[in-house]
């Protein structure tokens, strides 16, 4: 048998941490940045439950530097228009 093989198993599931978060009595979290490479695997969806749910604008963006600027500003547009 194989006695140098093993997996290291640690799927994440994005929307169950987001909740989580949201559900906490000290959070003070206004809006998530969603991180492009999940959503290109596990598309979107399910996000647009958790921001009518709690109110919050979740915005997909990308980790290059002008990526992450654009999310923040499409993310201060919407909690500016509500």
């Amino acid at each position: 048998g194989i006695e140098n093989f093993s997996l290291l198993v640690s799927h994440v599931l994005v929307p169950p941490a987001i909740a989580a978060i949201m559900e906490s009595p000290t959070c003070r979290v206004q809006a998530f940045l969603a991180a492009g490479h999940v959503c290109c695997v596990m598309g979107t969806d399910e996000y647009p439950p958790l921001c009518d749910k709690y109110g919050i604008p979740i915005v997909v963006t990308g980790f290059e530097p002008l990526d992450i600027l654009e999310g923040i500003r499409r993310t201060v547009l919407q909690l500016e228009s509500g």
